[in-house]
């Protein structure tokens, strides 16, 4: 099979064999996710901490790159749920700037991730830890939607949890009616036409109508207007006046966030949506284009984008099969701006609260969330991990953590399935049925001879150095062998010496066989004590030992 490509877009061979009727389907699927993109982008874009317009200017420039230059077919690319908690944070931690910086960095990490072929790397990730990663985020969106869908009054919310809630909680007295009303007005219409109506925009649909009930109700509430103005586009391009090495490296672990939630969301949503036509992306190729999208958003002035899921599955839906209908749709998201821009200005703050908890609340993947537990504690620990590490402390840690615990339980699951059984009983007859000369024993040994288990094979090994003549052991099982492993067989093999005790190796596979060349193990334990078959080792010791049968116990090692 041949090695996919570091890059090369879809568009290059979607559009073989196009006709207008795919392009009148694409058009309408591509005018649709437009109609989808215009209230989400406004809502991501506010909840991370930065203007409207910023929001929809990275749909516009993020979503026409992920289509031009990504690997899958029917993506639509733009900013997204996932990404609030980062940028919310980076925006506070460094400003605006920071944020456009890192953004930057993350597209040039994605594209260096997509040129070495990370692609099918990145699908090794567990899957408790995207769930718990998932879940933490909507836990967290959730919590910083409370002040706009109860109309709190506070000047500035704090990024951590904790804090967040208490000052929330300081500010209860602030509460306005109209707000909650609006809020849950918004909340319940989305989950009614989610349910009753699936194939119309609904969170379009459900603005205008509590936008128009709003302004012509004249009810007190805050408006999109009321705090940033008219929504136009404004481009804000990238500065990079005053940025030095110190400012790069402080955004690094930003970047490398951004750069990791965009790549897990692009390529699970690109396996989605082939699931749904039938199709195949290329991983490295929208790693690639991700990482253009990203650039490009940074340049002038938009915050991260990558592949998003419900957009996606809307194209489809639609008729979608080729990238053009993501260009149209970035096309159409421009000129619906333009000319409707003004009007979003009257949308409440309370309906895009309850926009987004719906967002969340679809976000978080709860019924993988109890599935999980459902399964083993070792997922289970990796998932409350990351999940609690995400809400309470940081993105960035929530990552590490998750991939550490995962990391050290599959180490210690791997050493439990290694093990060392002894092929001898007390009558000199080996489990397979061949007759063995005194003192002779065979273990067979199992699993990966790695650092993680190969102190259990040394302490099962060294007990029968005293009582043996000749110890034969059998490699058929073992599929890994590392430094550690080394190590240890050259001191079982320097002590065997030291005792007297003839080790013999047998079935050895070829990758380990190479691992101990390498470390010099077949010099030390000399070829003539190296089999391919297990019978042939027992014929060179019946030759080298006269076959004297004993009663006794010669003191085999209990399986452990």
């Amino acid at each position: 099979m041949s090695q996919e490509p570091s890059f090369h877009p879809k568009i290059l061979t979607a559009l073989k064999g196009y006709d207008t009727a795919q392009l009148s389907r694409d058009l309408f699927a591509g005018l649709v996710v437009a109609i989808i993109a215009i209230p989400l982008s406004i809502a991501f874009g506010i909840a991370s901490g930065v203007s409207p317009s910023q929001g929809l200017l990275t749909a516009v420039v993020g979503g026409l790159c992920i289509s031009l230059f990504g690997g899958s077919r029917v993506q639509i690319g733009g900013p997204t749920g996932a990404f609030i908690v980062i940028v919310f944070g980076i925006v506070t931690a460094h400003g605006v700037g920071g944020l456009i910086v890192a953004t930057f960095v993350a597209g040039l990490i994605l594209t260096a991730f997509g040129f070495f072929r990370f692609g099918s790397v990145i699908r090794y990730i567990p899957q408790p830890i995207i769930v718990g990663f998932t879940a933490g985020i909507a836990i967290t969106i959730l919590s910083s939607q409370i002040k706009d869908f109860f109309g709190l009054t506070v000047d500035k919310l704090p990024g951590d949890f904790v804090e967040k809630l208490l000052v929330l909680a300081q500010n209860a007295a602030s509460f306005n009616p109209w707000s909650l009303l609006i809020a849950s007005a918004t909340l319940i219409g989305l989950v009614a036409m989610g349910k009753f109506l699936p194939k119309i925009p609904g969170a379009f649909v459900v603005l205008i109508v509590v936008t128009l009930a709003t302004t012509f109700g004249q009810l007190p509430v805050t408006t999109i207007g009321s705090l940033y103005g008219t929504v136009t586009f404004t481009i804000t391009p990238l500065d990079f006046t005053g940025l030095n090495y110190q400012t790069i490296i402080g955004l690094l672990p930003a970047a490398f966030s951004i750069a990791f939630l965009g790549a897990v969301e692009s390529l699970l949503s690109a396996s989605v949506s082939d699931a749904m036509i039938g199709g195949r992306h290329r991983s490295n190729t929208e790693l690639v284009g991700q990482g253009i999208a990203n650039m490009a958003s940074a340049l002038v002035g938009g915050i991260p984008a990558t592949g998003a899921i419900a957009r996606t599955a809307a194209n489809v839906r639609n008729g979608a099969r080729t990238p053009i209908a993501g260009i149209f749709a970035a096309l159409a998201l421009l000129l619906i701006t333009l000319f409707l821009g003004p009007l979003a200005a009257q949308i409440p703050m309370a309906a895009l609260a309850g926009l987004l908890v719906h967002v969340a609340l679809r976000m978080g993947e709860w019924k993988e969330f109890r599935l999980v537990f459902r399964t083993t504690r070792a997922d289970a620990l990796a998932l409350m991990t990351t999940f609690l590490v995400t809400i309470f402390v940081d993105l960035v840690y929530a990552i590490i953590s998750g991939l550490l615990v995962s990391s050290f339980l599959f180490i210690r699951n791997m050493a439990l399935a290694s093990y060392t059984s002894p092929s001898r009983g007390t009558d000199n007859m080996s489990a397979t049925g061949v007759d063995l000369p005194p003192k002779t024993f065979v273990l067979d040994l199992s699993g990966a001879f790695f650092f993680g288990a190969a102190s259990k094979f040394e302490e099962s090994i060294r007990p029968l150095l005293p009582k043996a003549k000749t110890l034969i052991l059998r490699f058929d099982e073992v599929q890994l062998l590392d430094a550690t492993g080394t190590r240890v067989l050259h001191r079982i093999l320097q002590d065997a010496r030291k005792e007297g005790v003839r080790v013999v190796m047998t079935e050895i596979q070829p990758s380990v066989l190479l691992v101990m060349e390498h470390a010099d193990l077949i010099h030390d334990l000399g070829t003539a004590n190296l089999f391919a078959s297990f019978d042939g080792a027992v014929r060179d010791v019946r030759l080298s030992q006269p076959l004297v049968y004993s009663t006794g116990d010669e003191g085999c090692l209990d399986p452990i």
